[in-house]
């Protein structure tokens, strides 16, 4: 399924039936995207169960194995086995544990037995880059939009430097990439204002492939690459360095995706108060994926620059991230709901490892899975959790946070603040522990 068919993609709230309490709800994050976290070829969703009535053991099921079972009111978790074209998933009542039931191991008469609260088909969506042979081959040192304003699907550039005085700003459906992606093309911007950027996607379903991107030492854009008010946007092995914010997603309406980015010293290396500077920020978007990449920091802070921030926006989803020397936080989230933070290695930050809160919002990050991450030698706790409702902490690992000097936070692992309503955390591990705390 390709990510243009999104309108196919399931919902998110699964209604019940049969008799189900009006109360309980069953929801499933609308994103599983290909490749998954752990293998290529199967994907993960999230799914939350909310307002269970106690003691009532209620069961995922996918076919004939079952998942997950508990008997909570409140919990939820990731289902990574979502293969292509998708998989069903069933939430199913049972009056006692299925491997307690006498038809076990009959799975299927086991799973029959229980009844249906709710069943939702979940599919896989990949993003495949476009394949269009090149429309024009460029030389290092040439007018790169002149070539794309020429109308080129697929403008191809040999490796070596391009020199930019102005921003390259791709037109809707085309691509520009490296002619080989073993000899990248360097586009580096040579005439600096405040608002200076080396690439600008000002339109929907642009490509970005195979490219090195950046400002130098003493002359930095503000950033690297900006995507404004564009969706269908693909940036496939891009580096950017030396931009004081390396990727920008500013309002896009949804659908963007950047595979194995990678950031290099975004900001200024300075730390202050409100001078911090993001390796990516997003915000005010929708549906935006980083899959696989590279963030690294000079390690300068606290109140320093390079961690991943999202604000306002949706359905993010971060996967096999390494967010390194963060002169803040490693990642930043405020009002991002039904975020997926799946296998991905937090470490040496100078503030908190993930710092969920809800900074001029009534909440923060909610109904949001936090799965498989390591998160280590944190100036703070590895985590802090404020007033974010109905998240998932599972198999996510804490090793040595709250390293200071003046460090926040009661413990290792996830610090909760204020009103944190359906938090779950049923397998984290931390050393030292206790693997979440009242703060």
């Amino acid at each position: 399924m390709r990510v243009n068919d999104l309108a196919r993609v399931v919902g998110l709230v699964w209604l019940a039936v049969g008799g189900v309490s009006r109360s309980q709800t069953f929801t499933v994050g609308d994103q599983c995207y290909l490749p998954g976290p752990k293998t290529e070829g199967r994907c993960t969703a999230s799914y939350q169960v909310k307002d269970n009535p106690a003691n009532n053991i209620v069961c995922l099921w996918s076919g004939d194995s079952v998942h997950a079972c508990e008997g909570r009111t409140m919990w939820g978790g990731g289902f990574e086995w979502v293969s292509p074209p998708g998989a069903t998933l069933e939430f199913r009542r049972h009056t006692i544990w299925p491997t307690q039931d006498p038809a076990w191991p009959d799975a299927r008469a086991v799973r029959l037995k229980g009844r249906l609260l709710a069943s939702k088909y979940v599919a896989t969506v990949s993003f495949s880059p476009p394949l269009a042979p090149c429309g024009v081959v460029l030389s290092p040192g040439a007018d790169i939009q002149a070539a794309l304003d020429a109308g080129h699907g697929t403008v191809c550039l040999q490796g070596g430097l391009y020199p930019t005085a102005a921003s390259v700003r791709p037109h809707a459906n085309q691509t520009l990439r490296s002619l080989s992606p073993q000899a990248p093309a360097v586009l580096r911007r040579t005439a600096f204002l405040s608002d200076a950027r080396v690439l600008e996607v000002l339109e929907s379903n642009v490509t970005l492939k195979d490219l090195l991107v950046e400002g130098t030492a003493t002359a930095r854009p503000q950033y690297g690459v900006l995507v404004y008010r564009s969706g269908n946007v693909l940036l496939d092995n891009v580096a950017v360095s030396y931009a004081l914010i390396g990727v920008g997603v500013n309002q896009s309406p949804g659908n963007v995706e950047l595979r194995n980015t990678r950031v290099v010293s975004a900001g200024d290396g300075r730390a202050c108060p409100g001078c911090a500077q993001p390796s990516v920020w997003i915000t005010d978007s929708n549906n935006v994926r980083l899959m696989g990449g590279t963030f690294t920091n000079v390690g300068v802070g606290p109140e320093g620059d390079g961690e991943l921030a999202c604000y306002n926006t949706p359905n993010l989803l971060v996967q096999n991230v390494t967010v390194s020397r963060s002169g803040a936080s490693g990642m930043y989230l405020v009002n991002c709901d039904r975020a997926m933070v799946l296998s991905n290695t937090i470490q040496d930050a100078n503030e908190w490892g993930l710092d969920l809160v809800n900074t001029g919002q009534p909440s923060g990050t909610d109904f949001s899975l936090f799965d498989g991450n390591l998160i280590t030698r944190s100036r703070h706790g590895g985590a802090v959790l404020k007033d974010s409702l109905f998240d998932t902490f599972q198999f996510n690992t804490y090793r040595d946070n709250r390293r200071g000097p003046n460090a926040s936070g009661r413990c290792n692992g996830v610090n909760r603040r204020g009103n944190t309503t359906g938090f779950f955390q049923p397998s984290d591990s931390a050393s030292p522990a206790p693997v979440s705390c009242d703060d």
